[in-house]
């Protein structure tokens, strides 16, 4: 689980199956806001997303709830928000983000945190990316909103 403690906190708590906490560790990142969270295949690595100011963010948090890496980018054209992570099956991280354009963007990064790739897409109008997630045959897919009410699901 993870959340937003104040304008500047985040943190996350690892539950056990009936909602007892076993740990929870609080961050102080400064004016960061937390939208999606994942854990790796392997089950032993926690992957964060939000925005701290204008950029987005990702970190890595290990099992027990210590970061090993953060990262933020901004591309430049306005505030950046990270909107939701996935992780495939080599463990590459991939992060939704929506910028202050029309558009929204898809960054990979290594599961040490390279940024391999960055895509930027506009399916039409003014487009804001929700949700990704990836198969079992590594088809990536983002659900997002548009400003005419229109919603869409895009494969990859």
């Amino acid at each position: 689980m993870a959340g937003q403690v104040s304008a500047s906190d985040w943190f996350i708590a690892k539950l056990n199956s009936t909602g007892g906490s076993i740990w929870n560790r609080t961050y102080n990142p400064g004016g960061t806001d937390i939208r999606g969270i994942t854990i790796d295949r392997t089950k032993t690595n926690i992957y964060v997303t939000g925005w701290q100011s204008v950029t987005f963010r990702l970190q890595k948090i290990n099992i027990t709830g210590y970061s090993i890496w953060n990262k933020t980018f901004n591309t430049g054209a306005g505030p950046d928000f990270g909107r939701d992570v996935a992780v495939d099956y080599y463990n590459n991280v991939y992060v939704v983000i929506e910028d202050d354009d029309v558009d929204f963007g898809i960054r990979k990064f290594s599961a040490a945190g390279v940024s391999l790739w960055n895509n930027t897409y506009n399916p039409g109008g003014t487009d804001r990316a929700i949700d990704i997630a990836i198969d079992t045959s590594q088809n990536m897919y983002v659900v997002g909103d548009q400003s005419d009410s229109n919603i869409f699901i895009m494969k990859f």
